[in-house]
């Protein structure tokens, strides 16, 4: 078996163990096959036996995830697609740098780019130069991505994550974006090497050395594997609003267990970020207060949802 040593894989089985179901690994542990009651179900990495293909493939491309949600008049960041010229010849247009710079020019100059089916924010780019953009393209087509999304850059407060079971909020919480305050001594590189960030900002000056009491950014990007820490939401007016955007935008999907990503801007607008039809809590669960035991009772609640 693969050696993936991550929490969630470790609440699988101890839940299948409780809940008296038993548990195969197939393709190297990457295949967690469940039995009872002459059921069999079937979770692979994070995707359970609950969302349909045709969810599942909406939630797999952010562009899709848009056009769905917008043709529903939910709010959501403004994309617009470009194909991959060797991938997707008879999609391409010759017009679409040009687009992207006009695209460029209306968002005052900032501008994210990102392939449409990535996750966990890699291969997501803040674009602030316009030379930029046709390199930050290349670079996300050379890694085979049949297409990619340019959206505006929004001046996001805050990002909330809202995860869904069956038309249920089961849980929501706020991200925040890591950062640290300078000693004067420590360079940006120190301070990720002691946070462990796994994936920081790649803008940063890594020498740099920030001045005392100077407040230092790590990631513009609210990804918890990139750092960022989950935290309860205190504004109850607020979680309100974002589980009502969250059920909205599952329902529209037709989709019954994932995430739903919303942000709130500094106008004080939430829109939808993505929806993600893997639901991942290895780094909640081990961030969050009591996330291990939080992050178990969503699974145990998924896990008997495929049973029933």
């Amino acid at each position: 078996m693969l050696n993936f040593n991550k929490p969630v894989f470790k609440i699988f089985e101890e839940l299948c163990e409780e809940l008296e179901i038993e548990l195969d690994e197939y393709s190297f542990g990457l295949i967690k096959q469940l039995k009872k009651d002459g059921k069999v179900r079937n979770i692979v990495m994070y995707k359970f036996d609950l969302n349909s293909v045709a969810s599942t493939e909406i939630t797999n491309d952010k562009y899709a995830t848009f056009e769905i949600l917008r043709s529903n008049k939910i709010p959501i960041i403004e994309h617009h697609m470009i194909f991959n010229p060797k991938t997707r010849k008879d999609y391409i247009t010759p017009l679409d740098l040009e687009i992207a710079k006009g695209f460029f020019d209306k968002n005052n100059g900032k501008i994210v780019i990102k392939a449409n089916d990535s996750s966990q924010g890699k291969e997501v780019y803040l674009v602030e130069n316009k030379d930029d953009i046709k390199k930050t393209i290349l670079d996300i087509f050379s890694r085979n991505n049949n297409s990619l999304s340019i959206c505006p850059y929004e001046d996001i407060v805050n990002e909330y994550r809202v995860i869904v079971l069956e038309n249920e909020c089961l849980f929501s919480y706020k991200k925040e974006r890591p950062k640290v305050i300078g000693d004067g001594i420590k360079t940006i590189e120190d301070f990720v090497q002691e946070l462990k960030i796994e994936k920081p900002d790649r803008n940063l000056d890594f020498n740099y050395i920030p001045k005392a009491g100077e407040e230092v950014c790590l990631n513009w990007k609210f990804n918890l594997s990139g750092g960022a820490l989950p935290k309860k939401i205190e504004d109850l007016r607020k979680k309100e609003e974002v589980e009502k955007i969250a059920l909205k935008s599952t329902k529209a999907i037709n989709i019954k267990f994932c995430s739903v990503d919303i942000v709130e801007t500094v106008e004080g607008s939430f829109k939808v970020i993505e929806v993600n039809g893997t639901v991942c809590m290895n780094k909640f669960s081990e961030k969050f207060e009591n996330g291990y035991e939080i992050s178990k009772d969503i699974y145990r609640k998924a896990i008997l949802k495929m049973f029933e």
